[in-house]
């Protein structure tokens, strides 16, 4: 891939006349992702959904998100931030917690800032700070992402209608009456 290193970034924003509401479950089955996962991914932050792919790729990333009612931004490598190495500041005096249990053999231990063991590369681009992973994934390409409502029919009384014979004259033809015009009036002159 040539022109691989886009990015697709997602901050929140909806469609024009979007429901939040669908929005987010529309999101939810896209990404396979519970009501806490995706109340965090609409919170505003930049959230990288997907890097490290070809510019065609990105615009279907942006196209699918669209369709979802999300507006995704196509960011080329060069726009793309870079995490700084060094770590960030301190919390200013944050009272101290429990320390986190240690996890048991053969078990990952859970990462508050990655959301999980298996941090996907999904990040939240925290202005304060480094990346934020998302525990995302992405619904396979012609999955039904919202299924379509059942409408009942309406109910509407049709049994006080009838149907006429074909070729039946539907009303009587009334005789239009010929126009009488006063022309004498008029004269044709030749110019």
């Amino acid at each position: 891939m040539a022109d691989a290193g886009y990015s697709v970034i997602f901050e929140g924003k909806l469609v024009d006349g979007a429901d939040i509401a669908k929005v987010k479950a529309n999101l939810g089955k896209l990404f396979k992702m519970d009501d806490a996962k995706v109340d965090a991914l609409m919170s505003g932050k930049r959230v990288v959904i997907k890097k490290g792919v070809d510019q065609a790729t990105a615009d279907n990333y942006k196209a699918v998100l669209a369709k979802a009612g999300a507006i995704a931004e196509v960011i080329a490598p060069a726009e793309v931030p870079v995490a700084s190495s060094a770590p960030p500041p301190p919390p200013a005096a944050e009272p101290a917690s429990a320390p986190a249990a240690a996890p048991a053999p053969g078990e990952a231990a859970y990462d508050p800032i990655n959301y999980g063991p298996n941090a996907p590369p999904a990040a939240v681009l925290n202005r304060d700070g480094p990346p934020q992973a998302m525990d995302t994934t992405m619904a396979e390409v012609g999955a039904t992402l919202v299924e379509a409502e059942q409408v009942a029919p309406p109910d509407i009384a049709t049994d006080h209608l009838q149907m006429a014979e074909v070729g039946a004259e539907l009303a009587e033809k009334e005789p239009v009456p010929e126009p009488d015009y006063d022309i004498s009036s008029l004269s044709m002159v030749d110019s």
